[in-house]
Parts: C-alpha cells; structure tokens; sequence
C-alpha cells in the first residue's frame, strides 16, 4: 500500500507562518512603517504573500535586553516556501 504524503510536502507548496519583531520602545511612527515596508519588500521578493500585518504597540518584555524593559510589538502573518522565513 502506498503511502500518502502530506500536501506541506509538496514542492513549492506554500505553508502558513507567523514572525514577530520587538522594536526599541523609542521608535517614531515614520520609523516603524520604514522597518515595515522593507520587511514587506523582502518577503514579496521571497515569493511570499503577506495575510496580516499587525502592530500590537507597546508591551512589557520578558527581560531586559540593552537597558529596554518595553518594546514595539509587531505580528507578521504569510504564505511562503520555508526559505522565506526570517
């Protein structure tokens, strides 16, 4: 009997991911979109296809990392071959 593969397995087959970023508490609104626009730059050069851009806004980190105790949330969500993931 032969086996089945799962669709995920098929060449080429976009599979679903999530990428979050953290940015310094700081950051100007003009900022953010710049880091946004080149991180959309870099997917759809990737083959990606971006589902949901969302920025949560400030929250409290884990830890702190350089003297920052906050940070800029941001939540990507998109459709890519696993090379695209960042």
């Amino acid at each position: 009997m032969a086996q089945l593969q799962s669709l995920a397995d098929a060449p080429n087959t976009l599979r679903e991911y999530e990428t979050n970023y953290i940015l310094r508490p700081d950051t100007i609104n003009d900022q953010v979109a710049e880091v946004n626009g080149r991180v959309k730059t870099i997917f759809e050069e990737r083959g990606g296809q971006i589902l949901n851009v969302d920025i949560c806004g400030k929250g409290k980190i884990a830890y702190e990392i350089k003297k920052e105790l906050t940070g800029i949330y941001l939540f990507w969500q998109y459709l890519g071959t696993p090379e695209i993931v960042l």
